[in-house]
C-alpha cells in the first residue's frame, strides 16, 4: 500500500529466485601450517607508507590474525603452538592504521590466555603494562594520548580472556592493575579498572573478594561488584557480601 501497488494475492515463492550453490567443505589448515602462518611476521617492525603497501600489510596481519584464531578452534597445545603465539605477542605488527595495528598480537595473546598457556599470564601481563618506543612512527599525532595508548587493541583483550581462565596468576594480575594509581594505569594504556573488577570477581566468585572490590577507591570498581553480585544474589556468597558492605543494593534485584 506504501508503495502504491494493488493489493492482490500474495506470492508464497520469491519473486526472483536465485539458485544458491552450496559451499564446498574446507579442510582446516593443519596446527603446522598455522604455526607456519603465525611465524611468517618478517615485516612485523616495518611500518607501511603507501597505501598500497598499507593495505598489503593489512593483509598480511589479518592472515596471522586468523591463524591465531585458528588454532584457538582447533584447541592446540603443543609447545610449538605457544611459542609462535607468544612470539606474536611479542612482536605485535606495526601499522599507521588504527584497524590494523597489533591485530595479529591481540588475537595471540587472547588464543594464549583461552587455551590456558603455561606462561599466558605472564605474556597478558608484560602486554598489558608495555610502553614501547617502536610505536613512535605509528602514533597518530592528532591524539594526545601516552605512547602506550597505541597498543590498546592488544591491551583491551586481556581482562575479558582472563575472566575465562580462573587461577592463582589471574587473581594476582587483576589485583596488581587494581592497585594502580590513576595516573600509572593512564600511563600503560587506557583505564580498565572495570574490567580487572569484572574478571577478578569472575576467577574468584567469593564473599571475601567481592568486599575486596566493594570497598575499592573507585566509584566504578564498586559498582560492578554491586552489578555482579546482584547477579548472582541467590548465591550465599554474592548475598553475605551485599549484605555486609552493601545492603542497599539489595532493594533493586530482580524480582523472581
Amino acid at each position: 500500500m506504501a508503495l502504491g501497488r494493488r493489493l492482490g494475492k500474495l506470492s508464497q515463492e520469491p519473486v526472483s529466485p536465485k539458485r544458491i550453490v552450496p559451499r564446498k567443505k574446507e579442510t582446516p589448515p593443519s596446527e603446522a601450517e598455522l604455526i607456519a602462518a603465525l611465524r611468517r611476521a618478517d615485516d612485523w617492525d616495518r611500518v607501511a607508507q603507501t597505501a598500497a603497501d598499507r593495505a598489503a600489510s593489512g593483509q598480511r596481519i589479518r592472515a596471522r590474525a586468523r591463524a591465531a584464531e585458528q588454532l584457538l578452534a582447533a584447541r592446540a597445545g603443543s609447545p610449538e603452538a605457544f611459542k609462535a603465539l607468544e612470539e606474536r605477542v611479542r612482536k605485535r605488527s606495526l601499522h599507521k592504521d588504527w584497524m590494523y595495528h597489533g591485530f595479529d598480537g591481540a588475537m595471540a595473546l587472547r588464543t594464549l590466555i583461552l587455551l590456558g598457556a603455561p606462561n599466558a599470564v605472564e605474556a597478558a601481563r608484560a602486554a598489558l603494562w608495555r610502553d614501547d618506543p617502536a610505536l613512535e612512527p605509528v602514533i597518530d599525532p592528532r591524539w594526545k594520548n601516552p605512547r602506550s595508548w597505541t597498543d590498546f587493541r592488544v591491551k583491551m583483550v586481556i581482562f575479558p580472556a582472563l575472566a575465562k581462565c580462573p587461577g592463582p596468576a589471574t587473581e594476582k594480575l587483576c589485583r596488581a592493575y587494581l592497585a594502580l594509581d590513576d595516573a600509572a594505569a593512564r600511563r600503560i594504556g587506557p583505564p580498565q579498572f572495570e574490567e580487572a573488577a569484572r574478571a577478578l570477581l569472575a576467577v574468584s566468585p567469593r564473599t571475601d573478594t567481592a568486599l575486596e572490590l566493594l570497598k575499592h577507591r573507585l566509584q566504578v570498581v564498586r559498582g560492578r561488584a554491586i552489578l555482579d553480585c546482584l547477579a548472582h544474589a541467590e548465591e550465599p556468597w554474592a548475598r553475605a557480601a551485599l549484605e555486609k558492605a552493601a545492603p542497599h543494593a539489595l532493594a533493586l534485584r530482580p524480582p523472581r
